[in-house]
C-alpha cells in the first residue's frame, strides 16, 4: 500500500536542481511510496525526468500541455496520488531523511490531519539562512493563537512544509484555489482550519527551501487583487466561523489596499502593461497620488533592476529576518 504520495510541480527547472530534489524525496518516502513529477508545459523540455523514472518505479512523471501555475499543477498530481497521505514540494529545494516518516509517525499517533515541521530557508547568492521551527505539540482543531504563530514564524502559509491526511482533504473537497494565484497556498491551509483540521506540530527540521525568483515553479502570474481579495475573504470567513468573533485588523484589507496591489502588479517584471498604459490607469486613480506615484515607482523599478545589488538584498534580508545568519 502507498503510505505517502509526494507531488512536485516544475516549470523549466534545471536537471540538476530536479535530480537533487527527487534525490532527497526518495530517501525520505518507503520502498511502496511514489513522487509524483508535474512538468507545468516547461518551454525547455528535458527527459531527466523520464530517466529518474526509468532509475527508480517510484518516480511518475506527468506532462501537462499548457501552463496553468502550480496550484494546477499540484492539483493534477493530487488526483493521480495514490497514498494515505500527500506532501507538496517545490522543484527545486529539497528534504532531509526520513522527515515524511516522522510526520507519518505523529499523524497515526495524534490522529491528526496535518502534521507542519521546520524549515530552513537559504538565500544562496546572498549567503544567508534562517530557520524556522516550532517545539512537538498536538494542537488539535487550530487555536487563534497558534495559527498567527504560525503565520508570523512562515510556517503557516506555505504547503511544502506539511503532511495532510488525503481523505480529510478529499472529504472536505479542498483543493488549491487556481484564482487565488499567487496566494493559493494561504488559502488553501486557511481553508483547512475552516474544515476544522486536527494539527500536529513536530520540531525536526525538513526541508530546505531555497528562495529564488520562482520561474522554476510557474510562469504563470495573475495580475490584479484578486488573489487579496480571496486571501481577506478567507480569513475573514475562518475568524468568523472558527472563532466567533471579527478577524484582527492585520487581516483586513480595504479596496485603497486592493487597488495599491494592482498598482503594484503592473509593474512586475513581465507585466504586458507599457509605460503609457500604467500611467493612464494611475490617472483613473488619482486617490493613489497621480503623476509623483508614478514617477516614484518609475525610479524605484529602474534602482532595483539595475543597482539591486547583493549587499543591498543581504541588508534588506536582515532588516525582514534579523535572525538570519551567514552560511558557513
Amino acid at each position: 500500500m502507498c503510505n505517502i504520495s509526494v507531488v512536485i510541480p516544475g516549470y523549466n527547472t534545471p536537471d540538476e536542481d530536479w535530480r537533487r530534489c527527487v534525490k532527497s524525496v526518495l530517501l525520505s518516502i518507503g520502498k511502496n511510496d511514489e513522487i509524483i513529477c508535474v512538468d507545468d508545459c516547461s518551454s525547455v523540455q528535458s527527459r531527466c525526468l523520464e530517466m529518474m523514472a526509468a532509475e527508480d518505479s517510484r518516480v511518475k512523471v506527468v506532462r501537462l500541455e499548457e501552463n496553468g501555475g502550480q496550484a494546477r499543477a499540484r492539483n493534477i498530481g493530487f488526483s493521480v496520488a495514490s497514498g494515505k497521505y500527500i506532501a507538496f514540494c517545490d522543484s527545486d529545494d529539497e528534504v532531509f531523511n526520513d522527515i515524511y516518516g516522522k510526520c507519518i509517525a505523529q499523524a497515526e499517533t495524534t490522529n491528526a490531519d496535518i502534521v507542519v515541521y521546520g524549515v530552513e530557508t537559504v538565500w544562496a547568492s546572498d549567503g544567508l539562512r534562517k530557520i524556522d521551527a516550532r517545539r512537538d505539540q498536538f494542537v488539535g482543531e487550530m487555536p487563534k493563537e497558534t495559527l498567527i504563530d504560525l503565520k508570523d514564524g512562515c510556517l503557516f502559509n506555505y504547503p511544502w512544509n506539511k503532511v495532510y491526511r488525503k481523505s480529510f482533504l478529499n472529504e472536505n473537497g479542498i483543493r488549491f484555489n487556481e484564482r487565488a494565484i499567487p496566494r493559493e497556498d494561504e488559502v488553501f491551509n486557511l481553508t483547512c482550519v475552516l474544515f476544522r483540521a486536527r494539527w500536529a506540530i513536530i520540531s525536526d527540521i525538513g526541508q530546505k527551501y531555497y528562495r529564488a525568483d520562482g520561474t522554476s515553479l510557474s510562469r504563470y502570474r495573475r495580475y490584479g487583487s484578486i488573489p487579496s481579495r480571496i486571501v481577506a475573504e478567507t480569513w475573514e470567513k475562518c475568524w468568523h466561523d472558527v472563532y466567533s468573533e471579527p478577524v484582527p485588523e492585520r487581516f483586513r484589507v480595504d479596496e485603497t489596499l486592493l487597488l495599491k496591489e494592482d498598482w503594484q502588479n503592473i509593474w512586475l517584471r513581465d507585466s504586458p502593461y507599457s509605460l503609457k498604459e500604467r500611467l493612464c490607469w494611475l490617472l483613473n486613480h488619482q486617490q493613489l497620488g497621480g503623476i509623483y506615484t508614478f514617477f516614484k515607482m518609475a525610479t524605484k523599478v529602474f534602482i532595483r533592476a539595475n543597482f539591486y545589488v547583493r549587499p543591498i538584498r543581504r541588508w534588506r534580508i536582515k532588516r525582514l529576518y534579523p535572525y538570519a545568519e551567514d552560511i558557513e
